[in-house]
Parts: structure tokens; C-alpha cells; sequence
């Protein structure tokens, strides 16, 4: 029952990044060098993301956060979505 209500607790609450601590994200339809800046002025937009690295290749986007600052998975979704792409596995 523990296990069940703290899978639950981590459910009812968005994931928000530890201060300073990289995230790697995987995007899906980045394709180009375009698409990577679009991706990056997107999520560069969201307050406290101080550095987003994408690459095209792999799909893979790493997002930096400054310290101290609390930047919501849902915010990154949301910043992604907007640019045109989606965050895989959601």
C-alpha cells in the first residue's frame, strides 16, 4: 500500500528540476539544424533554463537550469509543443 500511494504522490505532482541539474529530454521530428534552434529559442524562453543544447542527430536535448531555480517538465513540454515537437514518452 506504501508503494502504491507514493507512485501515486509522484503522479499528482509534475516533475520540476533540481537547481543547476541537467535534464536530457528526448524530442521527437527535431530532423535539422533549424529544428534544433527552434527547439533551443523555445526552451530558452522559460525562466530559469540557462543553457539548452539540441542535437538533431540523436534527438537528444540536454536543458540546463540556473541555481536555485525550479523549471517544471511541464513547462518544457509545453515550450516543445509550442515550437512544433513533442517531448518522446509523454
Amino acid at each position: 500500500m506504501k508503494s502504491l500511494l507514493s507512485s501515486l504522490a509522484v503522479l499528482a505532482f509534475p516533475l520540476v528540476l533540481a537547481a543547476s541539474q541537467p535534464l536530457n529530454v528526448q524530442i521527437k521530428g527535431m530532423s535539422c539544424s533549424a529544428c534544433e534552434e527552434k527547439i533551443t529559442k523555445a526552451l530558452m524562453k522559460i525562466p530559469g533554463v540557462t543553457e539548452v543544447k539540441a542535437d538533431a542527430k540523436t534527438g537528444m536535448t540536454t536543458i540546463q537550469t540556473a541555481e536555485k531555480s525550479k523549471v517544471s517538465m511541464d513547462a518544457i513540454k509545453a515550450a516543445v509543443k509550442e515550437a512544433g515537437f513533442s517531448v518522446e514518452g509523454t
